[in-house]
């Protein structure tokens, strides 16, 4: 899996759109991915989203940061019943 957007340590403007974007690769087991935003700087979790694959093996979703600080995104895709899990780390100011 690779996560090709946003990229680590990247910083937004408060309120400017962060758009994921992720290739999920061993396409043809690939059965689910999820996507978890968490705020570091509150420990809280902004956005989960959970999948089923449904031949989708570009991951795309975006969200507005709420708040400033460090955000943790986690993309995570399951194939072969084993979870391989990529995470990047933004700032927000």
């Amino acid at each position: 899996m690779q996560i090709i957007s946003p990229t680590e340590g990247q910083v937004f403007t408060l309120g400017q759109v962060v758009e994921i974007k992720a290739k999920l690769k061993d396409v043809d087991a690939i059965s689910s991915k999820a996507i978890i935003v968490t705020n570091e700087s509150t420990d809280t979790v902004f956005m989960y989203i959970y999948d089923k694959v449904q031949n989708d093996h570009t991951l795309t979703k975006s969200f507005v940061p709420n708040a400033t600080g460090a955000y943790n995104i986690e993309v995570s895709a399951n194939g072969h019943a084993v979870w391989t899990i990529k995470n990047v780390v933004i700032q927000v100011d």
